[in-house]
C-alpha cells in the first residue's frame, strides 16, 4: 500500500488500461516489457525480462551466456541452440515429423498427429504399418523380412513362408497362413537382418486348428538356427491362446519356430522399442548422454544422463526440473511457501501466490485473481470500471454501496456503511442506538438528532433550518429580533421572545402547544399526570388513560376501526371510554339510553302523567310554604 499518496500514477509503465487505484496503483492490464508487476514502476531485476518480468534469462536456449539479458525482450545476441527459435530462443522448433528432447525422435505416424514434445497421438490406428503402441514407438521388425521353412504341406506353394510376415493378421483363413510338411521335426525361421534386443513377440495361430500349435517351441539366436537350439523364448501348448504374446528378452537376429510335426500359423511379429524408448509398451524414454539406452540386461545409461535427467535409465527429471522433457525449472514457479517439485506436474503443494494458477503456478490468472486465482472478477461489486488485476482484483473506480475496498467482495463490517464502507455507523447522529446500521446507506430508523438530516443523519442542517431532520425554519421563530439564520441544533434566539412566546427558540407556550399555542396541555389524557408537554407536538411521551390514544392522548374513539367518538356519548358520572365497546360504566344521562348512551329516550303517556302529578305536588308544597312563613312572621311581630 502506498502511504501519503507519494507515488505518481503517470510514472507507471502500464500496458492497456491506465486506471490507478488509490491503494496500490496496480496496472490491471499488465506492464510494458521490461517492468515489474504490480505497479510497473520497477525495472526487471535478477535476470528476468518481458512484460511483468515473468521470464528468466537463464531459461532461454541461447548460444553462450544465459545468465543476463535485455529486460525488454531477452534477445539472444548470438542466436539459439539447436532445436530452439524466437528472438529469446524459448520456443521449441522441431522439423516436421520429429519430436522430443532435442527433436531426436521420429514420429511413426502422420505429421498432423505429431506433437513436437510428446510425439504421436490418437493410438495405434494412426500408426504407420508395422508400428504399434499409444505413441507408435513399438516396431514389428519381422515385417516383410526374409523367411525360410523346412517343408511345405500338400498343395502349398513353395516360398509361402513369407505369409507369416506379410502384416496380415487374419486367423480364420488358411490361405493367409503357412503350413509345413507332415514329417517329424519341422521348422520355420525369420532373419531380422541385424541384431535386436527382443523383449516381446507374438504368434497368430490358425483359429480353427488348435492341435498343430501344441509342442511348438520358439527360439532366438544370433545365427541361423534351424533346430531346437538357441535361446528358448517359450514352449507353446494347447493352453495357449490362438494369439499368443510371449517374452523373449534376448539379443538376437533370428527367430525360429520348431515343432515335432506339421505346423501352421498365420503371422509372427517381433517387437522392438524405438531407440531411446523402453518398457512393455515402449512408452518410456531414456535420455542417455551418449546414445540410446542399453537393453542387454536391465535398461541403463552406461555413460550417464543428459542435463536435467537422472535415474538408471535417465527417465526421470532431476530434483530441480519437471515436465514431459524435464525442461521446466522448479525455481521459476510461484508457489505459496516452500514446496517440493513433482517431476511430472511441478505441483506446488501449498498452492500459488497471488496472481498465479495451475498446478505449477506458472500461468497468470484469467478473469480471476488472488491466491490460486480462486476469486472471480465477476463476483466483485465494483463501481464504474471493472478492470481486474490478477494480484488483488482491486476496483479502481471504488465499490458499490455496502461493499469494502479494495476488491469489493466483502460486505461492510464493524459498524460501517456506504460506498467502500467509508462511513461509520457511530458517526451518524440518529435518535437511539448508533453502533450498527444498514450496510447500504446507514438509514436511521428513528429519525435524526436535532441539527442533522439525510437518511443516515450525517448531513448538518444549513444555516436557515434547525432541529431534528432540520424540519424547523429559523424565520418561523418568534424572536424579538428576527434573523434568517440560527443555531442548527436548538434554533436559539439568543435574546428575548415576542410577547406570549417562550422557549429557547421562542416557539413554546405556557401550558399550551401546537400551532400558535392553540391547544391546552390540560386537555390531554396522559396516564402520567406529570407527563411533560412539548410545546410543538404536546406528546405525553408515554401511555394514555383508558379510552384515549394518540401521541397527545386526545384522540378519544372506540368501536370498529375506531370510527365512533367517545365525546358523542351521554354518560352519567365516570366518562371512561372502553376502546372497543365504548360503554358508560355509570349509566346514561336523563333522556338517553343504550349501551353507549347515544340513543335518545322516547317520550310516552306515562311519562306525561307523572310530570303533571309532580307539578301539582310541587304547587301544593309551595303554597303551604308560603302560609307557614306568613304565620311565623305575624307571631313574631
Amino acid at each position: 500500500m502506498v502511504f501519503n499518496c507519494n507515488k505518481s500514477c503517470d510514472a507507471r509503465h502500464c500496458l492497456g488500461s491506465k486506471d490507478c487505484d488509490v491503494f496500490y496503483g496496480n496496472c490491471t492490464g499488465g506492464c510494458q516489457a521490461g517492468w515489474e508487476l504490480p505497479d510497473c514502476t520497477t525495472d526487471c531485476q535478477d535476470g528476468t525480462f518481458g512484460p511483468g518480468c515473468p521470464s528468466k534469462c537463464s531459461e532461454r536456449h541461447c548460444k553462450g551466456d544465459n545468465s543476463s539479458c535485455d529486460a525488454q525482450n531477452g534477445t539472444c545476441q548470438h542466436g539459439c541452440q539447436p532445436g530452439w527459435t524466437s528472438p529469446s530462443c524459448n520456443i521449441r522448433s522441431c522439423p516436421p515429423g520429429t519430436y522430443g528432447l532435442n527433436c531426436s525422435y521420429t514420429c511413426n505416424c502422420d505429421v498432423s498427429r505429431c506433437d513436437a514434445v510428446t510425439g504421436c497421438s490418437g493410438g495405434v490406428r494412426f500408426c504407420y504399418k508395422g508400428w504399434y503402441g499409444t505413441r507408435c514407438t513399438k516396431e514389428n521388425v519381422a515385417l516383410l523380412k526374409t523367411t525360410y521353412q523346412s517343408s511345405y504341406g500338400d498343395a502349398i506353394l513353395p516360398n509361402s513362408s513369407v505369409l507369416a510376415v506379410d502384416g496380415n493378421r487374419k486367423v480364420d483363413d488358411a490361405d493367409y497362413c503357412i503350413l509345413t510338411g507332415a514329417q517329424p521335426y519341422t521348422w520355420w525361421e525369420v532373419d531380422l537382418g541385424r541384431n535386436y534386443y527382443i523383449h516381446t513377440l507374438s504368434i497368430f495361430f490358425l483359429a480353427n486348428d488348435t492341435v498343430r500349435k501344441d509342442g511348438v517351441n520358439v527360439y532366438s539366436s544370433l545365427f541361423a538356427n534351424q533346430s531346437n537350439a538357441g535361446h528358448l523364448c517359450e514352449n507353446i501348448t494347447l493352453s495357449n491362446q490362438f494369439v499368443t504374446f510371449l517374452n523373449c528378452d534376448d539379443t538376437a537376429r533370428y527367430i525360429t519356430l520348431y515343432g515335432n510335426t506339421s505346423m501352421d500359423f498365420c503371422e509372427v511379429e517381433v517387437y522392438v522399442c524405438e531407440p531411446g524408448t523402453f518398457g512393455d509398451g515402449c512408452t518410456q524414454f531414456c535420455h542417455c548422454l551418449n546414445g540410446p539406452c542399453n537393453h542387454n540386461t536391465t535398461v541403463e545409461c552406461a555413460g550417464g544422463c543428459k542435463p536435467n535427467w537422472t535415474g538408471q535409465a535417465c527417465s526421470v527429471c532431476d530434483s530441480t526440473h519437471y515436465g514431459e522433457l524435464c525442461t521446466e525449472d522448479c525455481s521459476t514457479r510461484h508457489c505459496n511457501g516452500a514446496s517440493t517439485c513433482d517431476v511430472i506436474t511441478g505441483r506446488c503443494l501449498g498452492g500459488c501466490t497471488v496472481g498465479w494458477m495451475n498446478p505449477d503456478c506458472k500461468t497468470t490468472c484469467q478473469d480471476t485473481y488472488s491466491f490460486n486465482c480462486n476469486m472471480s472478477c465477476d463476483a466483485r461489486h465494483c463501481l464504474g470500471s471493472k478492470d481486474c488485476d490478477m494480484f488483488y482484483g482491486n476496483c479502481t473506480g471504488g465499490c458499490q454501496t455496502g461493499w469494502e475496498l479494495p476488491d469489493c467482495t466483502t460486505e461492510c463490517q464493524g459498524g460501517t456503511f456506504g460506498p467502500g464502507c467509508q462511513s461509520k455507523c457511530s458517526e451518524r447522529h440518529c435518535k437511539g442506538d448508533n453502533s450498527s446500521c444498514d450496510a447500504q446507506n446507514g438509514t436511521c430508523l428513528d429519525g435524526c438528532q436535532p441539527g442533522w438530516t439525510s437518511p443516515s443523519c450525517n448531513i448538518p442542517c444549513d444555516s436557515h433550518t434547525y432541529g431534528a431532520d432540520c424540519t424547523f425554519k429559523c424565520t418561523q421563530r418568534r424572536c424579538k429580533e428576527s434573523t434568517t439564520s440560527c443555531n442548527r441544533v436548538t434554533g436559539s434566539c439568543e435574546g428575548p421572545c415576542q410577547n406570549g412566546w417562550m422557549g429557547i427558540d421562542c416557539t413554546g407556550c405556557d401550558g399550551k402547544y401546537g400551532p400558535d399555542c392553540s391547544l391546552s396541555c390540560d386537555d390531554r389524557h396522559c396516564k402520567d399526570g406529570d407527563a411533560p408537554c412539548d410545546h410543538v407536538m404536546g406528546s405525553c411521551n408515554g401511555s394514555c388513560r383508558a379510552g384515549w390514544q394518540g401521541d397527545t392522548c386526545t384522540d378519544n374513539h372506540f368501536g370498529v376501526s375506531c370510527k365512533s367518538v367517545c365525546a358523542d356519548r351521554h354518560c352519567k358520572g365516570d366518562k371512561l371510554c372502553h376502546h372497543e365497546l365504548g360503554y358508560c360504566s355509570g349509566g346514561c344521562l336523563s333522556g338517553w339510553t343504550g349501551f353507549t348512551c347515544i340513543e335518545a329516550q322516547a317520550v310516552t303517556d306515562k311519562t306525561d302523567s307523572l310530570g303533571i302529578a309532580f307539578g301539582i305536588v310541587a304547587g301544593i308544597l309551595f303554597v303551604l310554604l308560603v302560609i307557614v312563613t306568613s304565620v311565623l312572621v305575624w307571631n313574631f311581630s
